[in-house]
């Protein structure tokens, strides 16, 4: 397993400032694993609410009783609704196009739809004890509910968010647990037994059995992991498709974990965390780069909800610089893996592309070439990583070289399994 950074750190964007002044914060009680780093924290806009995020990064926010849009910076917006009195939140799911947000309430069972433009809300369904949900495509929304009470499992059930009908997809035993769909259109669930400890699991249904017409049931499923100490909440990469999984706990050690959807291995650890994790968004950047340790930071990132705070993280990539002294020049890295190691890859300047070519080979991660493929060369050994992260690799530059080569080195674990890549480096 990776090594973990403790993080005791007041956080503001882009910036770490460590303080022993800040350690009742959820950011500064939690373990991020190594690769990744905090760059934002702010408290959620009401306690307990329930909220999603919108590609923009406004939050639809419901509160139980008020429904509201914030900014990015936690500044309230405008108000769109108001109900009548006050219920248990349950979820919030603002459909693809950014127009309207389906909001449930597990008092009454009542799900909204409410526009985001202001222009008000209706009652489009009830389903008794509604938990979580995810659009199936631009007119349905597939949710989880305990529609008939305790005791008796827990539906998936389809509903056309124009009229509002409903059709029963699923029915799983336990309670309520969380939802997520691919880009196959595969949906995950995470299943949730309150009787025996470690039972709980990630099951998954294509997009053929899911209109295939009966009802199904975790016997129709496929299982990508069993054994796990719960499930508050589950995030699917839109890039490489890993599947991720707040594995919460009350009282103990939440996480979030990452594992690998082609054989449901665990990848890595990404939070330790004391407080009950909710609310795993996973997030398109502008950049290049899936959610995943030493990826480029401005691909895709997390907001993570653990103590009413919601906390980004992102991933770090490491970074590779040229310098020269006389005749030796030397590539160096920083933030690699503590005690990992290196491959130096160069090629000539003329293949460089700024723009990097991303491949996974035979990788669990994509590779953001600097160079085409089949253009880079290597050293042929691995370089030591130091324990804070550095390495470094010289070479004789008798004065004709500069300005003709670019390096990157691609990065390994203390086993020497490769597990990302450096910025580019021109000499």
């Amino acid at each position: 397993m990776r090594q973990f950074h403790s993080i005791n750190a007041q956080v503001v964007p882009g910036l770490l400032l460590a303080t022993s002044l800040f350690t009742t914060t959820a950011a500064a009680q939690d373990i991020i694993g190594g690769g990744f780093a905090i760059t934002g924290s702010q408290p959620t806009p009401a306690a307990f609410a329930s909220y999603d995020t919108l590609p923009s990064g406004d939050r639809i926010v419901f509160d139980g009783l008020s429904i509201d849009r914030y900014d990015s910076s936690g500044t309230i917006v405008q108000n769109l609704a108001i109900l009548p009195g006050f219920v248990f939140n349950s979820f919030v799911e603002a459909d693809p196009s950014s127009s309207f947000a389906l909001v449930g309430e597990s008092s009454n069972g009542d799900i909204f739809r409410v526009a985001l433009d202001g222009s008000g809300y209706t009652t489009l369904a009830n389903l008794q004890f509604n938990f979580d949900a995810v659009f199936e495509d631009a007119n349905n929304v597939l949710i989880s509910a305990a529609t008939c009470g305790f005791g008796c499992g827990n539906d998936i059930v389809r509903v056309n968010t124009t009229t509002g009908s409903t059709t029963f997809v699923a029915n799983v035993a336990g309670a309520s647990g969380p939802v997520d769909m691919d880009d196959q259109g595969r949906l995950y669930y995470g299943t949730i037994d309150t009787v025996t400890p470690n039972n709980s699991k990630i099951i998954s249904w294509n997009q053929t059995q899911l209109h295939s017409g009966p009802v199904l049931d975790e016997s129709d499923a496929i299982v990508l992991v069993s054994g796990l100490g719960g499930a508050g909440a589950l995030a699917i990469d839109p890039i490489f498709g890993n599947v991720f999984l707040a594995e919460s706990i009350f009282g103990g050690t939440s996480r979030i974990l990452e594992f690998d959807v082609s054989n449901g291995s665990l990848v890595d650890v990404i939070v330790e965390s004391p407080d009950y994790l909710t609310s795993v968004e996973l997030m398109l950047g502008r950049g290049i780069g899936h959610f995943h340790a030493y990826q480029p930071e401005d691909g895709v990132f997390m907001h993570y909800n653990g103590q009413d705070e919601i906390i980004t993280i992102r991933p770090q990539r490491p970074t590779a610089s040229i310098s020269q002294s006389g005749a030796v020049a030397t590539l160096s890295v920083q933030n690699a893996e503590p005690n990992g190691g290196m491959l130096v890859l160069f090629s000539n300047a003329g293949n460089f592309d700024p723009n990097y070519i991303s491949v996974q080979l035979s990788f669990n991660f994509l590779f953001h070439s600097s160079v085409p493929i089949g253009q880079i060369q290597r050293t042929p050994l691995l370089i030591p990583i130091d324990a804070t992260g550095s390495g470094s690799f010289q070479y004789f530059d008798p004065g004709n070289l500069q300005g003709t080569k670019v390096f990157q080195a691609l990065i390994t674990d203390s086993n020497g399994g490769f597990i990302g890549s450096t910025t580019a480096a021109l000499n």
